[in-house]
């Protein structure tokens, strides 16, 4: 039990800290940033934000096409799984936005979080919270996250947690909400697929 116990812990450890490099990344981009041009304005906050996803997905995807070549583990995917991945964000991001509407969340966090994200050009936008980011969260969640968790956890085990840490990850409660249920989805799509590239499409076609 003991040994089981100790083997857990470090595989939410290896789970956890891609987490770990993605914020140190994202503090690191900040600060020098706020150092050298000065300091940050709301419109420049989603591109610097892209900018560390961006960074931080160098080194996470080595590591995690590192480790999908040692586990010999093929993508299950097909031109219409992708198709439905597409859908299936669209009408995710629809129906969960609806369902957020009715709870009674008066969230000044989201807000704000909101108003930051829409200064930029849509086309910024469109980059940003649909291609890049999406590209280095879903690595850190579903890839390095949800993906070594389910080694040793059971599917509902690694896809509670690993969404309970997507939902936190997004600060706010109104956000975090969201953005957890958005998670079980995109576990349940990687579980399937076993491919980051549809789980990428879902969360992209979700943001936008």
């Amino acid at each position: 039990m003991a040994e089981r116990i100790r083997r857990m812990m470090f595989v939410l450890w290896q789970a956890g800290f891609p987490l770990l490099i993605y914020l140190a990344v994202g503090e690191l981009v900040f600060g020098i940033w706020s150092i050298f041009p000065g300091q940050v304005r709301q419109e420049q906050y989603l591109p610097l934000t892209a900018v560390a996803g961006a960074a931080a997905s160098i080194p996470l995807g080595i590591e995690y096409k590192r480790w999908k070549s040692r586990l010999k583990e093929k993508s299950r995917i097909s031109r219409g799984f992708v198709i439905s991945a597409v859908v299936s964000g669209i009408g995710s991001c629809l129906f969960f936005n609806g369902m957020m509407m009715l709870l009674p969340l008066q969230e000044e966090g989201y807000r704000k979080v909101s108003q930051v994200l829409y200064q930029p050009s849509f086309w910024v936008q469109l980059l940003c919270m649909g291609v890049v980011i999406p590209i280095g969260e879903e690595l850190v969640f579903r890839g390095l996250g949800y993906g070594r968790m389910r080694r040793e956890l059971s599917f509902l085990a690694a896809a509670v947690v690993s969404s309970v840490w997507f939902g936190l990850y997004h600060g706010n409660l109104a956000q975090g909400i969201y953005a957890a249920l958005l998670g079980i989805f995109l576990a349940v799509l990687y579980e399937i697929s076993k491919s980051l590239t549809v789980c990428c499409l879902f969360h992209g076609t979700a943001n936008v």
